[in-house]
């Protein structure tokens, strides 16, 4: 599987797929993607006869990849005092965990994407 994984990667460098994940109870590859139908091909392709599932993600890899820049644009700041530190996207691309810090605190907030 790994070695079909690294050709899927190499010769699709900008597949849109939010994450991997090994699902050791059932077996089988997660796909967490909002391209569902663009990917599939792909996975049938250079993964034939592997245990693989795709999971619909509520937002693209590049949905959340514009969001993460446009943070990084700014070094984080919010413009209040605080700024992001950390920024974890859900699997499913449905919201970015952020670690915010101020000058005398530190928060974690679940930022939802309502981004189209």
């Amino acid at each position: 599987m790994q070695d079909g994984l690294w050709d899927l990667y190499a010769t699709n460098p900008d597949l849109n797929v939010n994450t991997l994940e090994w699902d050791s109870a059932h077996g089988k590859l997660l796909v967490y993607t909002a391209a569902t139908t663009q990917v599939q091909p792909l996975f049938d392709e250079h993964l034939s006869g592997m245990p693989v599932e795709l999971v619909p993600a509520k937002h693209s890899k590049r949905t959340i990849d514009a969001v993460l820049d446009r943070i990084a644009s700014t070094g984080g700041d919010l413009g209040n005092g605080q700024r992001v530190v950390t920024a974890q996207p859900a699997k499913d691309g449905s919201s970015i965990a952020l670690g915010v810090e101020g000058t005398t605190d530190a928060r974690g907030r679940l930022a939802p994407l309502n981004a189209p």
